[in-house]
């Protein structure tokens, strides 16, 4: 082999070194020039080498930060990629403008090519090869997208982005794509990304992608390779300091709400003071307006609080926050069954193994305490994300607040709840544990949601439940009638309620579960108020529910007080029958 064709071969087979001196893109100034890959770019082209000679089909996910290269890179390695091996490529962007877009530095790529040893050439409109490769323009919200044969090579751009329902979501859209992908080493997919949310099929693939050191130790998760490049880790995200400005901006640091997360970032990670600056003109620019969860959004410092200061939640973030630092903090609950023993006053509490119990308690019933709980029955739907939370029965018990003999106040807090994994459909069953857990925790009130099972009343009945009874007015009457039933106004007015709770820390929420169906609670782009992609609601609309007839929880009751009762309810009877008796 001749030294020429041994660059030419070194060239072919290294994208890299194509992209450093035969590349052409547009720089910020308007300039066309030849770029230098910067460290985060290098890494993804060492991944990409790593699976070419590895032989493996090639799969990554990018969560990227704004303007650092990301979609060059992976143009690059498309465009190199079907230059080399005959196929075709396919560019998904979240609407046509996206798509366009990329299309122009492909443009360019071919427009300035100087490297002449392809042994192909392009044709006039710049989508095909001689050899037979050619380029697709896709978009998200096209259903059809990537119908039309083999892609072997898939660029999918803002995935975070693509719509999340409907027969367009990005979930439905990325399925059809990628059965459009062979499982051969010589294809690849790129998933590329700012964050948005905690849902959708861009956040369920990271959440199961493997690094690639733990890749390259056979760990692979999803197939993906997870690459993630913080903000500060770009040369060109600093701003210049004047004389002195070191020093008063670092003895300044968090001194302003929108600039919280400074002092974090400077002993965490050591950013200097010229990225800080930076960062504060950006959050000050048009572009955040002020905001630093956009900043963060934009330009994220680390690949978890990126997904959570992102999207479209229902629940104040900074609530959930400490939600998530108060439930770190508690212990963990009781697993275990009730019985309730032939002779037996009331049921009792039989602690098991975790996969034996069917019911979990973090506070046991406690005489002179509020308790209610709510119910919110499983449809039988499964969630369409590519993560798959298990639907099932969500009950649950909340104590409500009070002042203990130190006049310290107490938040209200859930007391039990169904497991959450707990795969029992029979509503027979599921009906006899919702009226051993009120009876358990003293004949409290329940409140089920009777939307789409009306006959649970009548299993509840027949499980002597006290339930809550709502006000229904018709033919110019009101009349009181068992359970919750949901309609837009009265969920909107539950889950606002809750989120109220959550806004001013006046609930503690001790189950991960339910916390983690809180942060995947969003606002739809259509205004709805429900589950994201993938995910239920189930333990959000019961935990909502409670916190809406928390009012009406009642005290719990000793032996003595009971026996009280019951002797003032006989004599209150024994006294109206003697009366009748004499009327007679």
């Amino acid at each position: 082999m001749t030294e020429e064709e041994q660059t030419t071969f070194e060239i072919r087979n290294n994208p890299i070194l194509w992209f450093e001196i035969f590349g052409t893109i547009l720089n910020r100034a308007g300039e066309l020039i030849t770029p230098q890959a910067n460290s985060f770019q290098t890494r993804v082209f060492s991944v990409y080498q790593w699976c070419r000679e590895k032989r493996k089909p090639c799969r990554i996910i990018i969560l990227k930060p704004r303007r650092k290269g990301s979609s060059t890179v992976a143009l690059a390695l498309c465009y190199t990629h079907l230059r080399n091996h005959m196929g075709y490529g396919a560019v998904l962007g979240d609407d046509l403008g996206t798509t366009a877009k990329l299309m122009e530095t492909w443009n360019r790529y071919i427009e300035h090519e100087k490297f002449k040893y392809w042994g192909n050439d392009s044709g006039l409109n710049k989508r095909t090869f001689s050899h037979g490769s050619k380029i697709y323009e896709e978009t998200a919200n096209d259903p059809r997208a990537g119908m039309g044969g083999d892609i072997h090579f898939l660029l999918a751009s803002e995935a975070a982005h693509y719509r999340s329902r409907g027969k367009t979501s990005g979930e439905f859209v990325m399925q059809s794509v990628l059965n459009s992908v062979p499982n051969l080493p010589n294809s690849c997919v790129i998933i590329e990304s700012t964050p948005n949310g905690t849902q959708g099929v861009f956040y369920n693939t990271w959440q199961s992608a493997a690094s690639f050191d733990d890749f390259q130790q056979g760990r692979e998760g999803n197939g993906y390779i997870k690459i993630f490049a913080p903000w500060f880790e770009f040369d060109d995200s600093r701003a210049p300091l004047a004389l002195g400005e070191e020093q008063s901006l670092l003895n300044d640091l968090d001194s302003e709400s929108r600039y919280t997360g400074e002092i974090s970032l400077v002993g965490r990670y050591g950013v200097s003071a010229d990225k800080i600056k930076w960062r504060r003109q950006i959050i000050d620019s048009p572009a955040c307006g002020g905001d630093p969860r956009k900043f963060q959004q934009e330009y994220p410092s680390d690949a978890i609080t990126c997904f959570l200061n992102s999207g479209s939640g229902r629940f104040d973030p900074d609530g959930l926050d400490a939600l998530d630092i108060e439930s770190s903090l508690q212990k963990e609950p009781k697993y275990g069954i009730l019985e309730k023993p032939d002779g037996s006053a009331s049921p009792v509490f039989i602690q098991t193994s975790r996969h034996e119990a069917w019911m979990r308690a973090w506070e046991m019933p406690k005489e002179g305490m509020k308790y209610i709980g709510a119910s919110d029955f499983m449809t039988g739907e499964q969630a369409s994300g590519s993560r798959r939370e298990t639907d099932c029965h969500a009950t649950i018990i909340c104590r409500a607040t009070y002042i203990d003999s130190s006049q310290d106040s107490h938040k209200s807090s859930i007391a039990a709840a169904f497991m959450p994994d707990d795969r029992q459909k029979d509503l027979d069953i599921v009906a006899e544990r919702i009226g051993l857990m009120s009876e358990f925790y003293g004949g409290c009130l329940i409140a089920p949601e009777v939307n789409n099972l009306h006959g649970i009343i009548d299993l509840l009945r027949r499980h002597k439940t006290n339930l809550w009874m709502r006000k229904k007015t018709g033919t110019g009457k009101t009349i009181l009638v068992p359970g919750f039933q949901t309609t837009s106004s009265s969920k909107r007015q539950i889950i606002g309620e809750l989120a109220t709770l959550i806004r001013e820390r006046e609930i503690e929420i001790t189950c991960p579960r339910i916390c983690a169906e809180l942060r995947n609670f969003i606002v739809h782009p259509d205004g709805t108020e429900a589950a994201a992609e993938g995910f239920h609601d189930d333990w959000v609309m019961s935990l909502a529910i409670c916190a809406h007839i928390l009012p009406a929880a009642r005290a719990m009751m000793g032996k003595d007080a009971k026996l009280a009762r019951e002797a003032r309810r006989n004599s209150y009877y024994t006294t109206r029958r003697d009366l009748a008796a004499e009327c007679l």
